[in-house]
């Protein structure tokens, strides 16, 4: 019976150091990958909030890059309205021209070339388009991206809004003026310029939308920046070692096998008579 408890209490003992040394290796791996949960077994609760912080932070990672994108075409658009905005303006200054009493035939003509030339680049930036290949001004509704969870964004405007009044393209107008300038005609001559004028106010009303729309596309970078900062900090608390805590544990488990292993060395000197007696 002394026998089989001795063998017992040596195997028991013998377990516990294994367990320790395991202990040990798990804190080692923990400082040097400075991760404090290697498996999931390791802190279930953590690991599960982990991996869903994880999934979020990577919807977070392809949000941002539609974000970036939005921004680009924003940015993009601002640029186009404003030259869209410019070549307006410019048609009007022409028809004001056109329509004085001093203006020649051939000085009509000319205006009427310069604004079928500006006819041509309003339709040039309808067909502006992205990085991407894609057009900048989508033909029908105007195109969104998803920026979060359940939350799409427009940048952009679309072309019909934009480039369209009253279902009427700038383009019609602009050529329509420059038939009126050629055409000599007072009554066509004034209809053209009304148009215009009132042309030069959608443009001014788009620009305004597209300020708008750079705006939220602004303040959905800010939230996103934010909220990325948030999942990292929480899952950095979750999952990250405290190399001051986990050192002195290490030194602590360390200590209590170095002991342990030194008891048990000296317990084993004994012979097998000792034991008998």
């Amino acid at each position: 019976m002394t026998i089989n408890a001795t063998g017992n209490r040596m195997t028991s003992e013998i377990a516990r150091q294994s367990q320790l040394a395991q202990d040990i290796e798990r804190t080692q791996i923990s400082i040097s990958t400075k991760k404090r949960i290697q498996t999931a077994s390791d802190d279930p609760v953590a690991a599960a909030r982990i991996a869903t912080i994880a999934q979020a932070q990577s919807d977070s990672t392809t949000w941002s890059g539609n974000l970036s994108f939005a921004q680009a075409q924003s940015a993009q658009s601002d640029t186009i309205l404003s030259s869209l905005s410019n070549g307006m303006i410019r048609a009007r200054e022409i028809m004001v021209a056109g329509a004085s009493a001093t203006a020649t035939i051939s000085d009509r003509a000319v205006y009427a070339n310069e604004l079928r030339s500006i006819a041509a680049d309003v339709a040039s930036f309808r067909a502006t388009k992205t990085s991407s290949g894609e057009p900048l001004f989508a033909p029908g509704s105007a195109a969104q991206l998803r920026v979060g969870n359940g939350v799409l964004l427009a940048p952009v405007d679309s072309a019909v809004n934009i480039f369209e009044r009253a279902g009427v393209p700038l383009t019609q107008d602009l050529t329509d003026a420059a038939t009126a300038l050629a055409s000599g005609d007072a009554t066509k001559i004034g209809a053209a310029l009304d148009r215009v004028s009132t042309g030069i106010d959608h443009v001014s009303d788009a620009a305004a939308d597209q300020g708008l729309r750079a705006a939220r596309v602004d303040k959905a970078i800010e939230r996103s920046a934010t909220h990325g900062i948030d999942l990292a900090a929480e899952r950095s608390g979750l999952e990250d070692t405290d190399l001051t805590t986990a050192i002195a544990k290490l030194n602590s488990q360390q200590l209590t096998l170095d002991a342990a292993q030194a008891s048990f060395a000296r317990i084993n000197r004994r012979t097998l008579f000792d034991i008998l007696v």
